[in-house]
């Protein structure tokens, strides 16, 4: 049986230090958005990131919930696409999610909107401040309901090294019905 999720555990475990990834999504407009992001997490169920729900991409998966994402280690000669549907989170996972980042980043979440216009960055570091000094007495910071969680769950992957040879190979992996196929291409 093949399984695209056993390979890129593997060349994850190998290359991304970061954690990141590009992901691109299209809305109604039909004009694509790339960025990179976090990558949470991921396993055999998909792979997840956070984000807030008044971006360009929540608004895009609203809109459309195909996207794509890359993951490239060109440096190391080899990079992974994966195409697939994005899932939204249930409200309860993304209490748990909120809950389980580090005090800070949930302030920083309370204190930064990336569509607000900030012309001095001590005006971002004042509203981090005013959320830390409002948050003290808390013990748990409460969750925003702007927060968003989203699982992509693949369709598709494509696997790409370059050999030693100079010669390129990709693995295709396509789902159909729940089961996943796999051609290799060699090109020069």
């Amino acid at each position: 049986m093949h399984d695209p999720f056993i390979k890129f555990k593997e060349l994850f475990k190998q290359y991304n230090q970061f954690g990141k990834m590009a992901i691109t999504t299209v809305g109604k407009n039909n004009k694509p958005t790339l960025r990179n992001i976090a990558l949470k997490h991921y396993d055999e169920n998909g792979f997840i990131f956070a984000t807030k729900r008044n971006t360009i991409k929540v608004k895009n998966l609203s809109e459309n919930p195909n996207i794509a994402a890359l993951f490239d280690w060109f440096n190391k000669k080899h990079q992974v696409r994966i195409e697939g549907v994005a899932i939204e989170a249930s409200e309860d996972e993304m209490r748990k999610n909120f809950a389980s980042r580090p005090r800070e980043k949930q302030i920083k979440a309370w204190a930064f909107n990336q569509f607000d216009k900030i012309e001095d960055i001590k005006e971002l570091d004042e509203k981090i401040l005013f959320f830390t000094n409002k948050f003290k007495d808390h013990d748990v910071i409460p969750y925003i309901n702007y927060w968003a969680i989203y699982t992509i769950i693949p369709n598709y992957f494509e696997f790409w090294g370059r050999l030693d040879s100079g010669e390129c190979k990709r693995e295709h992996y396509s789902l159909k019905n729940n089961i996943w196929s796999l051609d290799i291409y060699y090109e020069k």
